[in-house]
């Protein structure tokens, strides 16, 4: 497998099923090479919902501990960039490099951006130490312009400062630096993320992936080859408790591959999504799409198919069809 220079990002709100969907992405790549996914998990709820995979041995998952790494940024860089914990059952595990990574795996998931960027803030606020002659503090691991140096939380051996816009900069720098290593690696990449509201280019309102602060949300778009938004859409049912009929409303999660806009939004504000596939069968994605990413994977493969038998988009004396 040669260089992917591709990653792909999934992202929703808390329960619109995001871990769920990485698991239907390792399926698709587990059914395609018969090789295992590797997974690095930060979010606190844990890789329940794809237990089943991992019990089957599809998905080799790491949990990454911000209390179990001495050189947390660094190890991050390092998974970022396709290092693997010796253990993955041990949080503590050194991280190795290894050569013919695709050979071992078949596609890494990141799950997720907004907690790595959480874990880096909360490093950020750890990085200090006190001086009691002066009663202040001062930085050690991190330095940024801007440090508050007199507004910190002290009670017994716990230490916290509070964080400033060089510190978001910092992390959103990192964030970035890290899912560009991702799309670097020699098998595919899968990330996830929470959700939230920011700015395009032209500085319009834009909803999109949360990366701790509004500034790369809706700038991020060509980091990644398609962008997936799951979108809780309220959906009447009917459900039986002791005996009595009760009419409920859902929150029931859909798949969005392209821009959309919540119809019961006044302000007509859109959500983030793209597609990769041939310009001349774009038309054939659906904007919507029931949540399965092993079946939205098997589309864009039928579609790419499709426009090699096409040929190319240039004939000579016409231009682009």
């Amino acid at each position: 497998m040669s260089l992917t220079l591709k990653v792909n990002l999934i992202y929703g709100d808390t329960s619109s099923t995001k871990t769920s969907r990485l698991g239907d992405a390792a399926e698709y790549y587990v059914a395609k090479t018969s090789k295992p996914v590797r997974g690095v998990f930060s979010d606190t709820g844990g890789y329940d919902a794809i237990s089943t995979l991992v019990a089957d041995k599809k998905v080799i998952p790491f949990i990454l501990s911000a209390n179990h790494r001495e050189n947390l940024i660094e190890d991050m860089d390092k998974l970022s960039r396709g290092w693997w914990p010796q253990d993955p059952d041990d949080p503590k595990s050194k991280l190795v490099y290894e050569d013919k990574l695709a050979d071992k795996c078949s596609a890494y998931l990141f799950d997720g951006a907004t907690s790595w960027c959480q874990i880096m803030m909360t490093f950020h606020e750890g990085a200090v130490k006190y001086v009691q002659a002066s009663d202040s503090i001062v930085a050690t691991g991190v330095r940024v312009p801007e440090m508050p140096k007199d507004s910190f939380i002290r009670s017994g051996d716990y230490l916290r400062r509070f964080t400033g816009r060089s510190d978001y900069g910092g992390v959103q720098a990192r964030i970035k630096e890290f899912i560009r290593n991702s799309a670097m690696l020699p098998v595919p990449a899968e990330w996830s993320a929470l959700e939230t509201k920011g700015t395009d280019e032209g500085k319009r309102p834009v909803y999109g992936p949360d990366f701790i602060g509004q500034a790369l949300t809706g700038v991020c778009g060509p980091w990644f080859g398609n962008i997936l938004h799951l979108d809780l859409i309220a959906t009447e049912a009917t459900e039986k408790v002791g005996g009595r009929d009760i009419k409920i409303i859902k929150a029931v999660p859909f798949m969005f591959t392209k821009p959309h806009i919540d119809p019961d939004d006044p302000t007509k504000v859109p959500y983030m999504a793209k597609t990769r596939v041939d310009k001349r069968l774009w038309d054939k994605v659906p904007t919507v799409m029931a949540p399965d990413l092993k079946a939205f994977y098997e589309l864009v493969d039928k579609l790419q198919e499709e426009a090699r038998g096409m040929g190319s988009p240039i004939v000579a004396g016409q231009g682009v069809r």
